[in-house]
């Protein structure tokens, strides 16, 4: 199974860094995050966002779900009719659905078509996916958020994401033996960037990874700091963790 990163930055994007996103390409295909330059970011990935049945959107902080009014208007533009799935945090949902209409009033009867599938804040969670099944458990962020794992039966996959996290054990217990944990990296001890403030550092990505027992590990929403340092931090994170680290680059593909 393919996975395609469409942005691997923190919050402020750089000239070369856009903020989080990538797609599991399943049969059922899955969007990880939804940020403002979402249909930009599907367009140069060579991705049509019919493809996508389900998103998932970890938090409501704009760098991961301003995107969403864009993504629905160009489904309602471009006539979608195959079902759409958005899952997010429940103190999210109202929230993005009255952003979404704010800009785009006609945008009712989609908001209306799509499964909203609201995701425990404060709790772990087991749904049932297009497609494949989905885990979750509250991450710990300056928000309501929630990490997520994807299993793919018929791709025999399974992915993990932690969504904007401090360091968080229990993210581990959904991501136990996964394909991949895609963990945010926002900072780095060995660089000695600023710490805190809800983010992780690699180091910690790192101790996540080895305590889920996942296969690979890859580095994502890095702030513009560690650009140009992926070596340090995947030295970092593999201080505690034995299997494969990755740092991608944006549009990058990896196979699983």
């Amino acid at each position: 199974m393919k996975v395609s990163f469409l942005g691997t930055s923190s919050a402020i994007p750089t000239a070369r860094q856009n903020n989080v996103c990538f797609v599991a390409h399943a049969s059922d295909a899955v969007l990880f995050e939804c940020g403002p330059s979402i249909l930009y970011q599907l367009a140069a990935g060579g991705i049509a966002a019919n493809e996508l049945r389900t998103v998932i959107i970890s938090h409501v902080h704009g760098d991961h779900s301003l995107g969403l009014p864009m993504f629905l208007i160009a489904a309602q533009l471009g006539r979608r009719s195959r079902p759409l799935t958005v899952c997010l945090p429940e103190p999210a949902i109202e929230a993005l659905q009255r952003v979404c209409l704010t800009v785009y009033p006609s945008l009712g009867e989609t908001i209306r078509d799509i499964e909203w599938l609201a995701l425990p804040a404060d709790r772990s969670g087991s749904f049932e996916l297009a497609g494949g099944r989905l885990l979750t458990a509250p991450a710990e962020h300056s928000v309501p958020a929630v990490a997520s794992a994807v299993t793919f039966p018929e791709e025999r996959r399974a992915i993990a994401f932690s969504g904007d996290t401090s360091f968080c054990p229990g993210i581990a217990e959904v991501a136990k033996g996964v394909d991949l944990l895609a963990h945010e990296s926002n900072w780095s001890v060995k660089l000695g960037t600023e710490l805190g403030h809800g983010h992780s550092t690699a180091e910690e990505a790192g101790k996540v990874a080895a305590l889920a027992g996942a296969k690979r590990l890859a580095l994502v929403h890095r702030s513009g700091e560690i650009w140009g340092h992926e070596r340090v931090i995947q030295e970092e994170a593999s201080s505690h963790f034995g299997g494969a680290v990755l740092t991608p680059m944006d549009f990058s593909e990896i196979e699983l």
